[in-house]
Order: C-alpha cells, then sequence, then structure tokens
C-alpha cells in the first residue's frame, strides 16, 4: 500500500524482484524454502492486482478464458472431423459423415452437393438437429427430383463462382413450399480445390442471424477438409480404375500368351523326344532350349495371370485337408534338379508324422515352388533346405539359403510386384520379380502371415506360418 492507503503495483513488484535477487545469493541448500516464500509472494501479488483492476479486469480475464475455451473447442472439432474424413476412401460415405458432422456444432441443418465428372450436381446426403425435421427434409428432398438446373440461387452462384455465398434472413415467401424445413438464415460453402469446384455445403438455421462467427469460420475451416477427402477419393477411385485395366490387359494378353506358346512347348517336346524320328545332336540341344525357354515363359504368364486374378479378387480359395509334410516333399522335388545343375546342396526336413491343414493345396504349393525358386536362382553357391517346423496350432515352413543375401532397404521393398534388387557390380538376375510379391498375397489369402530376414553375404531365410489342425498325416 502506499500513503493513500490504495495498493501500488509497481513498487509491489519492485520488492518481490529485490528480494528474489537476495534469494539468489543464498546456498543451494538454504534456498528452497525461500523459492517457496517468493512463489507464495507472486501469488498473492496476482491477486491483489486482479482486485486493484476491478470489475473491467475480471471482465476481460473472463473474456479471455471463454476464448480460449472457444478456440479449444474449435481445434477439437476440426480434429475430430479430420479422422472423420481421413476414415473412408469412399467419398459418399465422408460427405455423409460431413452433414451429420455439422449438425448442431456449427448448424441447424446440412445439405451436401457434389459436382459429377460429367459436370452435373448430385444432391449426396441431408442432416437436420431436429429429428422429426431432418424425417421431413429428406422425404421433401427424395419427393422432388434432383434437377440439376433448377439448383437454387445460393448454391448456383456458389458452384459457378467459387465464393462463399451468406443469406442473413429468408423471408417465408421465399421459402418456398417447404416451409417447415426450409431455413431461416442460409450459408452455403464451395468444396474447392484450388481453381476447381468438387462441390457445396449448404448450410442452414431456423432462426434469422442464428449464426455466429465462430460457426461461420468453422464451416470454411470444414470444407477445406470435405474438399481435400473428395479429392482424395477421387484419385484413388482413378486408380482403381487403372488397376482394374491394367488387370484385365495383362489378363487378356497372357490368355493370348497361351495358345501359341502351348503350340511351342508340344512341338518342341516331339522333337527332344525324336518324335516321329530322331534328330541330331545339334538340332536337338537347340530343341531343348526352346523347350526351356517355352516354359520360362508359361511360368512368367502363369504367374501374370495369377497376380491379375488377385488383384481383380477373383482367385477363390479352395480349402481342403492337406498333408503339409508330403506338399513340402513333392514340392521340393520340382525344385531339387534345378540346385543340382548349379551344384548347389539341397535338403528337406518334414516331420515324419506330418501335419495336417485345411487349405488350398495349389496356392500352398505356388507359394512354396516361388520362394525354393527363389533362393536357388539367387544362390551361386552353398545350399537351399526347406524345413517344416510344427507347434500346437500353427506350422511354419522355412526357406533358408546361403545367397548374396539383401540389405534392410532392400527387404522392405521384396514384396512389391516387378521389383529387383540392383546394387553396383552386381549382376541382374532373369525374371520378373512377381514371386514374392504374388507370394505374399496368396499367403494372406489363406490366413497366414510370410516373413523374411537377410543379410548381405549371410544369405536369406523365409517362413511362411500357418494355423493347423492336428491329424494324420
Amino acid at each position: 500500500m502506499n500513503e493513500t492507503g490504495s495498493f501500488d503495483a509497481g513498487l509491489a513488484e519492485r520488492r518481490v524482484e529485490l528480494l528474489e535477487r537476495r534469494v539468489q545469493m543464498l546456498p543451494a541448500d538454504a534456498r528452497a524454502e525461500a523459492d517457496a516464500l517468493l512463489a507464495e509472494m507472486r501469488a498473492v501479488l496476482a491477486g491483489l492486482r486482479r482486485m486493484a483492476g476491478g470489475p473491467h479486469a475480471l471482465l476481460e480475464e473472463q473474456a479471455a478464458r471463454r476464448h480460449a475455451e472457444a478456440a479449444r473447442q474449435r481445434e477439437a472439432f476440426l480434429a475430430e472431423a479430420g479422422e472423420i474424413l481421413a476414415g473412408s476412401l469412399d467419398y459418399e460415405t465422408t460427405l455423409a459423415s460431413v452433414a451429420r458432422l455439422t449438425v448442431p456444432r456449427v448448424a441447424d441443418s446440412c445439405i451436401v452437393y457434389l459436382v459429377g465428372d460429367e459436370g452435373g450436381v448430385q444432391r449426396l446426403a441431408a442432416a437436420h438437429a431436429d429429428p422429426e425435421k431432418e424425417e421431413l427434409l429428406r422425404a421433401v428432398l427424395a419427393s422432388r427430383p434432383f434437377d440439376p438446373d433448377a439448383v437454387s440461387a445460393p448454391v448456383a452462384r456458389a458452384l459457378r463462382t467459387g465464393d462463399p455465398e451468406l443469406l442473413p434472413e429468408i423471408a417465408d415467401a421465399d421459402a418456398g413450399e417447404e416451409r417447415e424445413v426450409a431455413p431461416r438464415s442460409l450459408l452455403v460453402v464451395p468444396l474447392r480445390i484450388r481453381e476447381r469446384i468438387l462441390g457445396a455445403l449448404s448450410l442452414g438455421w431456423d432462426e434469422a442471424g442464428k449464426y455466429t462467427p465462430d460457426a461461420l469460420w468453422l464451416a470454411r475451416k470444414l470444407a477445406d477438409r470435405a474438399a481435400l477427402a473428395v479429392e482424395n477419393a477421387r484419385l484413388h477411385r482413378e486408380v482403381q480404375r487403372a488397376s482394374e485395366v491394367k488387370s484385365e490387359f495383362l489378363a487378356a494378353m497372357s490368355h493370348e500368351f497361351r495358345t501359341p506358346l502351348t503350340a511351342i512347348l508340344a512341338y518342341a517336346e516331339l522333337l527332344v523326344s525324336g518324335i516321329p524320328q530322331p534328330v541330331p545332336d545339334v538340332p536337338r540341344g537347340h530343341a531343348e532350349r526352346i523347350l526351356a525357354a517355352s516354359e520360362h515363359l508359361t511360368h512368367l504368364v502363369e504367374q501374370v495371370l495369377t497376380l491379375s486374378r488377385i488383384e481383380a479378387e477373383r482367385d477363390e480359395v479352395r480349402a481342403e485337408p492337406t498333408d503339409l509334410a508330403a506338399l513340402a516333399r513333392e514340392t521340393a522335388a520340382l525344385i531339387e534338379p534345378l540346385a543340382r545343375q548349379k551344384g548347389l546342396g539341397f535338403a528337406v526336413v518334414v516331420p515324419e508324422a506330418g501335419a495336417t491343414v485345411t487349405t488350398d493345396a495349389n496356392k500352398l504349393r505356388q507359394v512354396l515352388f516361388n520362394l525354393l525358386g527363389n533362393s536357388v536362382k539367387f544362390t551361386t553357391r552353398g545350399a537351399v533346405r526347406l524345413t517344416l517346423h510344427v507347434a500346437d496350432g500353427s506350422a511354419t515352413f522355412e526357406v533358408r539359403d546361403t545367397g548374396r543375401g539383401m540389405t534392410a532397404q532392400e527387404l522392405e521393398r521384396i514384396w512389391e510386384p516387378f521389383w529387383q534388387a540392383d546394387r553396383p557390380g552386381m549382376k541382374r538376375t532373369p525374371g520378373t520379380g512377381l514371386g514374392l510379391g504374388i507370394s505374399r498375397r496368396l499367403v494372406s489369402i489363406l490366413g497366414g502371415e510370410i516373413r523374411a530376414r537377410s543379410e548381405p553375404g549371410r544369405g536369406s531365410v523365409f517362413e511362411v506360418e500357418l494355423k493347423t489342425e492336428r491329424g494324420a498325416p
């Protein structure tokens, strides 16, 4: 207090600062209690300052708190909106969620318009804060076939100009026959990505002037996020369409390749077998090369067909009881001659009792064939081994090789279709790079899991784990 008995905030502040400087001179072990007393003095000083400010200071403090709370709620709302919009790549589902999200947080009602690929306008979703009015609003919209040329003037202007349209008050005469659900204030916010107009949000309030600056700000921010979600959904749909066209093309071309390939294989086999008459050694060697190349090309065509079926989700699972040990031996027998030709060791280790699992034997055989063939292809010396481990509830195939191995970066990409490692000084191995990608998708279809680990110069290990039912081999 000063001489007049009033509170002097500046004087009190200077004295507290003087005490703080003196406390800093105290030994560290004696400073804790003094720091606590200074904190209490600071709190008392803040309270006295508020009291000295009177009602005006209190009102300012309350206003600041309300402003901070409003900002927090806005951020929470936009964060929730972001999660909802990111939750689906179907824009119709997304925009229906937007309509529901805006009511009643932003407005009393919401209608979502979307500009189609051909330029027409669609009405995709509608919501109202009052359930009875929402039902009536939907009934009114359903009974009135959508006519793009008859879109209400504010919506049409917003779609044409890309600028928001605000009608602070709509008279009963302008509401038309649907007075019970027609808004008394209207805001139309375009869904805009750069210069493109994707659609609009039509937000209505049941009372004239009921909207607030906060609601208008939120509406614009929400429209920005909705526009981005719609654009992402459209891009995703275009990618899907392109993928479908690609799969259809690959399937068609692969089927066309099979017809001449079948003839080439048949005639090459006849020549190699000496039918109708033996051929000299040199032409026979040429026929053997034709046969080997044709078999390789046939395998590639089958891989492409498998990939196209998987991507088109037309690959069915034909499950039947399968003896995993017998399947492992049969598949290994197909690859072993290739390993012997390269001078590699080749071993198959399976339990005598075996394990029976209900699965698609053909798909599992293709997975093991791809993994074993891949290991033989990328191993120049050493050995390849196939092992079957059976435990309670699961069976794991392990394909281990002593090949060149892979880096951590390569391990992240080996499952991508058409990808092969390409290191400086490393000879590129022939192939399409489809085997591992197809194997991973087939294992996923079978409900299993495939894993890989490797280090450069130390070979690679691939594991395929399946759920099992123990049974007779």
